[in-house]
């Protein structure tokens, strides 16, 4: 296995799981920072949800091997460049997002997940706009951000706090992850096999963290779902891991729990049809369509719950925000690859977004977290709207 697909294996977290509201949010969130995975004749518009397409970015170092879930991903169709006035847009409202996201976590006004979270688009966008000779900038720009993270966590040091070891250690993987990233870009194999592995081993410690929280109530079955599958042996388990969530959360939502709330249900149950989604693209008994079709119902009962709970002033606008993103995905990559997206499917993905950035505009209060997630609405906007 190639340096790249190993580094993927170990940070799959895609696959998982539930944007829940609350206290728990910052544990629950999946996480998809830098995980490689080029696509041929892809371009920076036609990303893999989760996965940064760049071009030029190869190693011929190998890695042990591992029993990885990664797909295969067929080849997509490159999309033309955005214009200088939609360039210029989208890095201000991206630098703006950074900015403000950063200020509300270290505030101890976002949890960890979300943070990365915003992280991960602005890093997204930067890519989107990057060409080959701006890769390594990105990503050197990337991995200062999350070594700031890192540093914020250490400052607050709290190691009887709920979930600060295994969230300092989560940090340090991505750290890695992204010393990886820019070790590629400058094709340093060495450089790149060493931090690869040292993601590895900082994944597996962040699991121990999480399974001693799990073993004392203060990790839900959500977050332990989700560091197990940072792990080679998570990962190759991935369908397992989300069918277990799916059956724990509507047992939860039988029992009339919180913690299974019909919204929290319906975004396990799309995580599993995403999942089945992208690895119907190797199988030969799996019907891509149909997987695409699942998948799609899925991401638009999790958006139409949310917005009738942001309603009532249970989800936030970054919930509803996230949930789109993730329809927009699927639309995005499945017209890319052609899997048959229909023009009523596109059209209502205009009309949510719509929906969503109007919910952002109608904010009254623009300050601390409200403040970075509009920003983070607003750069979705910016990206699915530029020509």
């Amino acid at each position: 296995m190639k340096i790249r697909e190993f580094c993927q294996s170990i940070c799959v977290l895609s696959a998982v799981v539930f944007l829940t509201a609350g206290a728990a949010s910052a544990q629950q969130k999946k996480i998809e920072i830098f995980r490689g995975g080029k696509v041929e004749g892809g371009s920076e518009k036609n990303v893999i949800p989760g996965k940064i397409t760049r071009s030029g970015a190869t190693s011929k170092t190998e890695a042990p091997e591992t029993n990885s879930t990664s797909v295969t991903q067929p080849k997509a169709t490159p999309a033309p460049r955005y214009s200088a006035e939609s360039q210029e847009r989208i890095r201000s409202t991206s630098l703006r997002l950074v900015n403000g996201s950063f200020d509300s976590f270290q505030r101890g006004l976002m949890p960890l997940h979300d943070h990365l979270e915003q992280l991960q688009l602005a890093a997204e966008a930067d890519f989107r706009l990057a060409g080959k000779a701006g890769q390594g900038a990105v990503a050197a720009r990337h991995l200062e951000r999350m070594r700031r993270v890192e540093l914020a966590l250490r400052e607050f040091d709290a190691p009887n706090a709920e979930g600060w070891r295994a969230d300092l250690f989560l940090s340090q993987a991505l750290v890695a992850q992204a010393e990886y990233e820019l070790a590629l870009t400058e094709q340093n194999a060495a450089v790149a096999d060493f931090a690869a592995q040292r993601a590895r081993t900082l994944a597996e410690r962040h699991l121990i963290e999480r399974r001693y929280d799990s073993s004392v109530g203060l990790a839900s079955l959500p977050t332990l779902l989700q560091a197990e599958m940072l792990t080679p042996d998570g990962a190759a388990r991935g369908r397992e891991l989300l069918v277990e969530a799916v059956r724990q959360t509507r047992r939860w939502n039988q029992l009339g729990a919180g913690i299974g709330r019909s919204d929290k249900l319906a975004e396990a149950e799309f995580e599993l049809a995403r999942f089945d989604f992208f690895t119907a693209f190797d199988s030969e008994s799996q019907d891509i369509e149909a997987s695409f079709t699942a998948a799609s119902e899925a991401s638009a009962k999790v958006l139409t719950q949310r917005i009738e709970f942001y309603k009532n002033g249970t989800a936030s606008l970054y919930d509803i925000a996230r949930s789109w993103w993730n329809m927009r995905e699927l639309v995005e990559y499945a017209a890319s690859t052609k899997t048959g997206v229909s023009q009523e499917a596109i059209e209502q993905s205009r009309a949510n977004l719509e929906q969503v950035v109007e919910m952002a505009t109608a904010k009254e209060d623009r300050q601390g977290r409200i403040a970075a997630d509009i920003a983070y609405v607003s750069l979705l906007n910016d990206i699915a709207t530029a020509k």
